[in-house]
C-alpha cells in the first residue's frame, strides 16, 4: 500500500509552498507598483505637454 509522507517531508513541501505563494505575491505587488509609476510619469508629461 502507497503511505502518503509524513513527518520532514510533508513540513518541507509546505514550506516550499508557501514560499513560492509569498515570492509569487510580492512580483504580483513589484509590478503593480512598476506599471503604475510609469503610467503616472507618461500621464504627467502628457499632462505638462498639454499645458505648455
Amino acid at each position: 500500500m502507497y503511505q502518503p509522507p509524513k513527518g520532514p517531508v510533508v513540513g518541507t513541501g509546505l514550506v516550499a509552498a508557501s514560499a513560492m505563494a509569498t515570492i509569487h505575491a510580492m512580483l504580483l505587488i513589484v509590478t503593480i507598483v512598476f506599471t503604475l509609476f510609469v503610467l503616472t510619469r507618461i500621464v504627467r508629461r502628457g499632462m505638462n505637454g498639454l499645458g505648455k
